[in-house]
């Protein structure tokens, strides 16, 4: 399988002046592209740096990963980590991305749930895209995004 693996990551990048294949120009990247917390069919989009009110009864996360590289991606880590002012050491969730192809359409959204009870106040989540070979720009593939959890 890894050979499979290696054989599905190759993609060379298109010269769209020549129409050719340009190697020296391909390049491996993938994003985050949005964190949305998910209450009652209702998405809320979360930004670094803004702190989102939330009701935590029911509340789920997606993370919404792109590949905006020019290769198959395999095997991609995702964490997902919830820190508290009385667990600043955080509770961790990885979950894989199988394959993400390249493309600006082609994105990969994964669901994650808070567990145990969330503290009422000011928490965060973090998000960790982990960098796949031969990325350079990995700044775009961690954020942090402040809560605050009250029940209304």
């Amino acid at each position: 399988t890894k050979v499979i693996a290696a054989i599905k990551r190759v993609r060379v990048a298109t010269n769209p002046v020549t129409g050719g294949t340009d190697p020296a120009s391909a390049k491996h990247g993938l994003s985050i592209s949005g964190v949305f917390a998910v209450r009652e069919g209702k998405k809320t989009q979360l930004t670094p740096g803004t702190t989102v009110s939330l009701n935590p009864n029911g509340t789920t996360f997606e993370v919404v990963v792109e590949n905006g590289g020019d290769f198959v991606e395999l095997g991609v880590d995702v964490t997902f980590t919830y820190t508290s002012p009385n667990n600043e050491a955080g509770v961790k969730q990885t979950k894989a991305i199988e394959e993400i192809s390249p493309g600006q359409t082609n994105k990969q959204t994964l669901p994650f749930e808070l567990g145990a009870q969330p503290y009422i106040g000011q928490s965060s989540i973090t998000v960790d895209v982990a960098p796949v070979p031969e990325e350079t720009k990995t700044d775009n593939n961690k954020a942090t995004y402040p809560l605050e959890f009250t029940i209304t």
